[in-house]
């Protein structure tokens, strides 16, 4: 650990002498915002998609938490490569003793024990970030839109 934040602020350091310190951490922090924002919402999109499974303690099942609890992102090979294959999470929530350089071997391998995983490509990111709301009777989670619709109908 000594070792590596040593290299860091060395790096820091350089990179402010050779552009000036405001550039410098104007640009790392910019982009260590956006990096941070995006990864936030591919981890949400994971857990919160339409009709995903959600329970509380009482009759929550493992597997099907995992299967139908999480998502998996159908991303771009590079996009796995930067986001260390968080696109295979489900694989993860199964067995988090896989590590991430075994997941895609083991997704591919395993497929048709995956056929029910809800698959999400990049345009389906923005339609997931809407299902936030947990609806306990289905136990599923659901948009605010169905939700008014839903309270209506009992109303």
């Amino acid at each position: 650990m000594f070792w590596n934040n040593a290299v860091l602020l060395s790096a820091w350091a350089l990179m402010s002498w050779i552009v000036g310190p405001a550039l410098f951490f104007a640009v790392y922090v910019t982009s260590t915002s956006l990096a941070g924002g995006a990864g936030l919402v591919l981890f949400t999109v994971q857990h919160n998609f339409e009709h995903s499974y959600a329970s509380g303690d009482e009759g929550w099942d493992y597997v099907t938490a995992a299967i139908q609890g999480t998502s998996f992102l159908v991303l771009p090979r590079w996009l796995n490569w930067f986001t260390v294959d968080i696109a295979y999470h489900h694989i993860h929530h199964l067995s988090a003793r896989i590590p991430n350089y075994r997941l895609a071997e083991c997704h591919n391998e395993n497929q048709d024990l995956f056929s029910d995983v809800t698959r999400i490509g990049l345009s389906g990111v923005p339609k997931a970030l809407k299902y936030i709301l947990w609806d306990t009777r289905h136990r599923r989670l659901i948009s605010v839109a169905e939700y008014r619709r839903q309270k209506d109908s009992y109303a």
